[in-house]
């Protein structure tokens, strides 16, 4: 006991050590407020805010990444505030019942960052314009930032089928940066699909959490709170990156490289649309199963005639989308507001003309304008 109390008595620092370790505390820290005022004040961050913010977003196991419910976050990238606004169930939509009540009719709506309402106001998007068009229709918006179509098919496994859809709408604008073909993309892994023997077989699901891409660690948490709020953090970061820009940009160019000698390499562009394709006619089938009809809809020719061809519903929406005009500024190649509302209005016609609405959902005043 008495050898016990004398080891812990070595602990305890002398009075004096234990004033000038705090002197030496508040002296650090005067000097890290110092720096921060002279960085912020001689060197004004010069990065664009983001349009979506990150923090919103988390790692997902099965889909790589998903949004994080009940979170909110507001960026005013595009000159006014949009607000990004999560529900419970991680959709940027308003709260929904898995649970379909009586006399409603339920579009789910599937695709990547245009579905999601990429720097459009909610009450803005197709999906809530398209609402207005019908009577009890609900368009539940299952858009995801970076999604591929491999992902949309996997998200609609795991929750879109719970609400219980009468349409399941797959928005496919492009095959931006080969998403489905690849098991990590925007510095993020996700699962992918093989076409084996006309098959679709599953890779790297679940997702491991490695390589940051567990958006809720600590450190990464932490990492991202400096980059926001620390000017000096920011800066000691971009300054790294500056040392190490010849091995990053030897990397990057040899990347680049390989990536346009894939996209002339004719097996790789047909091994892209074939899963591509595989994909969508899988959403189609399982749509089939849960007795809700499948609706493409596409900016890809190849794809929209695939589709047709093999007996599935899409509609090519590429020329009333090909206004400049309908595109947000700064060269950030996603639809404005406008688009939003020719979007909207394109659904519309062609759900109505082809009678995918009952009539009991369709809404008088605007059935005649429709056609």
């Amino acid at each position: 006991m008495t050898e016990l109390h004398t080891i812990n008595s070595h602990i305890h620092l002398p009075l004096p050590l234990r004033k000038r370790i705090l002197f030496l505390v508040m002296l650090l820290s005067l000097g890290i407020l110092f720096l921060e005022g002279t960085a912020r004040l001689f060197f004004p961050d010069e990065t664009p805010e983001p349009v979506v913010p990150t923090s919103i977003g988390q790692w997902d196991a099965t889909l790589g990444w998903s949004l994080m419910p009940d979170s909110h976050a507001t960026s005013q990238r595009i000159g006014y505030d949009i607000e990004y606004r999560i529900n419970s169930q991680g959709l940027r939509d308003v709260e929904t019942p898995y649970h379909k009540p009586p006399g409603t009719f339920r579009i789910v709506l599937l695709g990547d960052s245009r579905t999601f309402g990429f720097g459009v106001p909610i009450d803005k998007h197709f999906t809530t314009l398209l609402e207005g068009y019908f009577n009890n229709v609900e368009v539940i918006n299952m858009g995801i930032k970076g999604f591929g179509v491999d992902q949309q098919l996997l998200y609609l496994r795991k929750e879109g089928f719970r609400y219980e859809p009468d349409i399941v709408m797959a928005y496919v604008a492009h095959y931006g940066g080969h998403r489905h073909m690849h098991t990590r993309r925007f510095g993020r892994s996700k699962p992918r699909f093989l076409l084996v023997d006309g098959e679709l077989v599953l890779n790297n699901c679940p997702v491991p959490a490695v390589n940051g891409t567990h958006d809720s660690g600590i450190v990464r948490r932490i990492h991202r709170s400096l980059c926001r709020h620390s000017r000096v953090y920011k800066g000691f970061r971009d300054g790294l990156a500056h040392l190490l820009s010849p091995q990053i940009a030897h990397a990057s160019v040899q990347q680049e490289c390989h990536s346009h000698k894939r996209l002339e390499d004719d097996t790789f562009t047909r091994r892209l649309h074939e899963l591509g394709e595989a994909i969508v006619y899988a959403m189609h089938e399982e749509s089939r199963q849960h007795k809700a009809q499948f609706v493409l809809v596409t900016q890809i020719e190849q794809l929209h005639e695939a589709a047709r061809g093999k007996g599935m519903i899409s509609v090519d929406v590429s020329r009333p989308l090909s206004n400049s005009g309908f595109l947000l500024p700064d060269n950030l190649l996603h639809i404005n507001e406008s688009g939003n509302g020719v979007l909207a209005w394109e659904l519309a016609r062609f759900l109505e003309a082809n009678h995918l609405i009952p009539h009991a959902h369709l809404n008088t005043e605007y059935c005649g304008k429709l056609r």
